[in-house]
């Protein structure tokens, strides 16, 4: 049984433009077949912000991207208080420092609390020993 966590720039690039997507498609292969693929809430946000700071360029906002997301099959979770206290408390080091960016943090929690392996190309999640997939 397979069970996935997606992060935030897996989902991006699995909703804009798939066949041009830096995702391998042995990912694609993995995700395909996962008995559950989710998403924390925390995702829908750091899009919106990341779109509404000009980090990020997409349609992938509000009701649209809600819709596509339900329409791929990928389970929304919340983020509860006992996940949110655990992404505060995480002792994350990664390349000596704190690993501070407050969506990992939250996506590590939800990963932990939800026993999840995330699909990140994002290797900090590593120092934590939380399952990855990537290549």
């Amino acid at each position: 049984m397979s069970a996935l966590l997606l992060d935030t720039g897996i989902l991006v690039e699995i909703l804009a433009v798939p066949e041009a997507s830096f995702v391998p498609s042995r990912i694609f292969d993995v995700i395909d077949t996962a008995d559950r693929v989710a998403l924390s809430v925390a995702s829908i946000y750091e899009i919106n912000q990341k779109t509404k700071i000009g980090k990020l360029t997409t349609n992938l906002i509000d009701q649209i991207i809600m819709d596509e997301i339900q329409g791929e099959g990928i389970e929304i979770l919340p983020l509860s208080a006992l996940v949110m206290a655990q992404a505060a408390s995480l002792p994350w080091l990664y390349k000596g420092r704190e690993h501070r960016d407050p969506f990992d943090r939250m996506l590590a929690a939800t990963a932990i609390s939800e026993t999840l392996t995330i699909v990140s190309v994002d290797p900090a999640f590593d120092a934590l020993n939380i399952d990855r997939i990537w290549t």
